[in-house]
């Protein structure tokens, strides 16, 4: 086994020290293979795949829920526009990815992978305010997320 890096970009190999672990399969923004990514589906298939470890991405509403989006703005995945910090959350709850599915919450996901996935990477796309950060900890809470 080689690890990347500049001694083999020369032609070197270098060999993995014992103390590095093999690293594991992550389900980056669940599996976008015919869906979009961050999406209800999206982990569905992860699972359904046998993953057991996901990640995803988290930014807040205006109103301070914690929603999955990986870009501050909307347009790409969605039939929106604008900054995700912009809307509520019933603005956001309009929103349609391009294969109609409604972006979800936190909470939402935390329900779908919680006792089907070992390992859950969330991914704060911004630092939040003390609301926000009250909304995370409720959800964390809820979900009892911090195991």
């Amino acid at each position: 086994m080689t690890l990347s890096g500049a001694g083999e970009a020369q032609g070197h190999a270098q060999a993995t020290p014992s103390t590095c672990s093999t690293p594991s399969v992550v389900s980056h923004r669940g599996y976008g293979s015919g869906g979009m990514e961050n999406t209800v589906k999206a982990f569905e298939r992860v699972l359904a795949a046998g993953s057991k470890r996901v990640e995803f991405d988290v930014r807040f509403t205006k109103d301070h829920y914690p929603v999955l989006m990986h870009d501050a703005l909307a347009d790409r995945t969605t039939s929106g526009a604008g900054q995700v910090s912009d809307m509520t959350l019933a603005q956001f709850r309009e929103l349609r990815t391009t294969d109609t599915q409604r972006p979800p919450t936190l909470s939402e996901v935390l329900e779908l992978v919680r006792g089907r996935a070992e390992e859950v990477l969330v991914e704060l796309k911004e630092i939040p305010d003390a609301q926000d950060l009250r909304s995370l900890e409720n959800d964390y809470d809820r979900f009892d997320a911090y195991r």
